[in-house]
């Protein structure tokens, strides 16, 4: 609960972390997946992704929960899980942001999908069983099914490997 608490009231503490972990190219922030518990944190909204900075963290998103912390993709949709960070080196030194690979519940659905995220909000930039803005744009009926690769670049945009469906030639990058 304290600076090297998850900075989210005097009643909640880090539970466990996950091994997932993103070091900006600066080395000066660290970017991990944590499991929160404290007063008003339930299953549904336990888990976030951090960014510790000059010896304190930041909560950039969290599960179960709506708004700025949520996925950016509708106003009561929600990060149901969070799978990975990707690349090594996620952690945008000028933006502070991140890229992750997660699960959200949205008005069309479960769907798995890439986000780059500041704190301040996020940005979903692929996402699952859509051939939409946030598919793979190869035409209708191609939709990502999978994200193997994340890399969040200098200036914020994201490049993905993914597995497209249908299977012919189902491999590539996006960016």
């Amino acid at each position: 609960t304290d600076q090297l608490g998850p900075a989210l009231g005097p009643s909640t503490s880090f539970a466990s972390f996950r091994r997932e972990i993103a070091l900006s190219r600066d080395g000066l922030r660290v970017g991990f997946i944590a499991e929160i518990q404290g007063v008003g944190v339930v299953s549904g909204n336990n888990l976030g992704v951090f960014i510790h900075q000059s010896g304190s963290n930041t909560v950039q998103v969290r599960t179960g929960v709506s708004g700025a912390l949520g996925p950016g993709t509708g106003p009561l949709d929600t990060f149901s899980k969070f799978e990975a960070l990707f690349g090594g080196v996620p952690v945008d030194v000028s933006t502070e942001s991140i890229a992750l690979v997660g699960e959200a519940r949205t008005s069309m659905g479960t769907r798995r999908g890439v986000w780059a995220s500041s704190g301040a909000g996020s940005s979903a930039m692929a996402m699952s069983d859509t051939d939409g803005a946030l598919g793979p744009q190869l035409g209708a009926g191609v939709q990502f099914i999978w994200f193997r690769q994340v890399a969040l670049l200098q200036n914020g945009e994201v490049v993905v490997e993914a597995i497209i469906n249908p299977p012919s030639a189902n491999e590539g990058l996006w960016n």
